[in-house]
């Protein structure tokens, strides 16, 4: 089981996104932390199998896998705000970010078959992965 804080989540989330090689001023600059801070946070994910942090920072394939998962979902739900209940992409994607932390991996698919279904080929959904979520401690079990 992977329990991860709100800030953790935000630090993995970060890495995964960032393109070309990822370094500590980077992530502090891109999440407007510290850097002893972003330190603080890698050493945490590192203990937790999710990043390689020496001195190179690389997801590791459990945490490139967890991150994918995870701005999945926030697509998925973006998606869902915008092309089904018309929100603005602005509002979508802060309001998506908020409510992953809410759902669990069984409400997403749902919502991506949902939208496969709406949508056919209007959009390309990339599939979650297998995985569960306690949503009360924010915790994940992957498959």
């Amino acid at each position: 089981m992977i329990c991860l804080t709100k800030s953790q989540a935000k630090y993995l989330k970060a890495v995964y996104q960032i393109e070309g090689e990822v370094t500590v001023t980077k992530l502090a600059n891109r999440l407007n932390f510290s850097k002893p801070s972003v330190v603080r946070g890698l050493k945490s994910l590192a203990k937790q199998g999710l990043v390689n942090y020496d001195p190179k920072i690389i997801l590791t394939d459990k945490g490139m896998k967890l991150a994918e998962n995870m701005v999945n979902t926030e697509n998925i739900i973006a998606l869902f705000l915008e092309e089904i209940l018309k929100i603005d992409r602005k509002t979508a994607v802060v309001d998506a970010n908020n409510i992953k932390h809410a759902v669990s991996c069984h409400t997403v698919k749902k919502l991506e078959a949902f939208l496969y279904q709406e949508l056919k080929d209007q959009k390309i959904i990339k599939p979650i992965q297998d995985c569960q979520i306690n949503q009360q401690l924010n915790c994940y079990k992957m498959d």
